[in-house]
């Protein structure tokens, strides 16, 4: 897994952009602390998570456990906003969204950058 950080300062979202091989839910909580360190560095409360360049794997399982791992559960119930952009919203992406929500997170999956981008400035 590859990953690029951008601050659109302008807009107030962080914007990480992974690619690469990303196995859910190993590199997950990798990612997950680069996410903290890098929203509690720019003091950011919104974060756009382009997985778009991703070959993920996984499957609905992966995405299932993902919300058991320690750090998920640590970090659960936080104030910040994540909008997930992959090129094809899979019943793997619905259970992440489900997942995700149910431990408390702020997250919502889009196959579509700009409605990704409206729904963090609500």
């Amino acid at each position: 897994m590859d990953y690029v950080l951008e601050h659109l300062a302008s807009k107030g979202i962080l914007r990480i952009r992974v690619s690469g091989e990303y196995r859910r839910p190993n590199d997950s909580c990798p990612l997950m602390n680069v996410m903290i360190e890098a929203i509690n560095k720019m003091g950011t409360d919104k974060l756009l998570l382009d997985m778009r360049e991703a070959k993920i794997e996984g499957g609905t399982e992966g995405a299932h456990s993902l919300g058991k791992t320690p750090r998920m559960e640590q970090v659960g119930n936080n104030s910040f906003k994540i909008a997930g952009v992959y090129t094809v919203i899979l019943p793997e992406t619905k259970v992440l969204e489900t997942v995700l929500q149910d431990g408390g997170f702020v997250f919502r999956a889009f196959d579509d950058m700009d409605n990704a981008k409206d729904w963090l400035k609500t």
